[in-house]
């Protein structure tokens, strides 16, 4: 079998076989046999097929491996876009129970306020008819209209007080004591006055069923009309004290003033009554009068 042939160059051009083989640094050309050749061919062949079938095996690993990606990401997605629109409806269904709830809510607060409010038109009915009878019994009229407050009877009244001082204020009223008769206090005594307001409602109705209604009429008219210029507030009842109020000309002058007050039910009358302390004495018009005391004046 002939080898190949490793030739070199001569200085004169001429090729002549390279003493060093395959690894003489004047290697200048490698004269292959036929079958070397073909050889040669085939492996380079073999190889060009291994390399292309190598490249079509990874693009179809590649091909799968993104097939598989793309399908895992679909899934994935169908995966979130199923759960996403199960906690939507879900929440839909949350949501519409809830406004369901709200509505049938806001329904039973229109319903309750309804009937609280026919259930107060018929209270007022009700406390209009009973004072519109109570008027009627007691002769005041026109029963339709009139308040039902009348004034039973005004009496003196001596109201006890302490006024209490600190050393300065005491050295002030009394310069020329000796400070051992200091006092923190001192205890007075007011002349006042006490009366009965009669007013239009039943006795046998409970007190906080009418004790609103008695202060709006009360503030609203009837305490003016018969004199009484200021009220103290319901936490200072009781506590004895004056008010002053400026008159056309400017002057501070002291007007009557409400510092006390009660309730009873008076079951002969029939009717509930307040008691009345004030620091001076009331200014009753006729209207405000029981009807009795109108006769015995004629």
């Amino acid at each position: 079998m002939k080898l190949a042939q490793f030739m070199k160059r001569t200085s004169f051009g001429r090729m002549v076989p390279a003493d060093g083989g395959a690894s003489d640094p004047e290697l200048a050309e490698v004269r292959l046999t036929p079958d070397e050749y073909d050889d040669m061919w085939q492996q380079i062949r073999s190889a060009e097929r291994a390399t292309q079938e190598a490249m079509h095996n990874a693009d179809a690993r590649e091909k799968a491996a993104w097939k598989e990606a793309n399908r895992q990401l679909r899934d994935y997605k169908q995966k979130i876009d199923a759960t996403a629109e199960r906690k939507v409806a879900m929440a839909r269904d949350e949501q519409e129970k809830a406004e369901q709830k709200a509505n049938k809510a806001e329904a039973e607060k229109e319903g309750l306020a309804d009937a609280l409010e026919k259930q107060k038109n018929l209270n007022n009915n009700l406390k209009r008819i009973a004072r519109e009878r109570a008027n009627a019994a007691r002769g005041l009229t026109p029963k339709k209209d009139h308040s039902g407050y009348v004034v039973i009877y005004s009496v003196q009244h001596k109201q006890k007080y302490r006024i209490e001082y600190d050393f300065n204020e005491w050295r002030k009223e009394h310069p020329f004591e000796n400070e051992n008769e200091y006092v923190a206090y001192e205890n007075k005594v007011a002349d006042t006055w006490r009366s009965v307001l009669q007013t239009p409602y039943d006795a046998s109705l409970p007190f906080n069923q009418v004790k609103d209604d008695i202060w709006d009429d009360l503030m609203n008219e009837v305490l003016y009309m018969i004199g009484v210029r200021e009220t103290h507030s319901a936490s200072h009842n009781g506590e004895y004290r004056t008010w002053t109020q400026e008159d056309e000309n400017g002057t501070e002058r002291e007007v009557c003033g409400l510092y006390k007050w009660s309730f009873k039910a008076n079951y002969k009358s029939g009717l509930w009554e307040m008691d009345l302390y004030h620091t001076k004495s009331l200014r009753v018009p006729m209207e405000y009068r029981p009807v009795n005391q109108h006769k015995k004046r004629d």
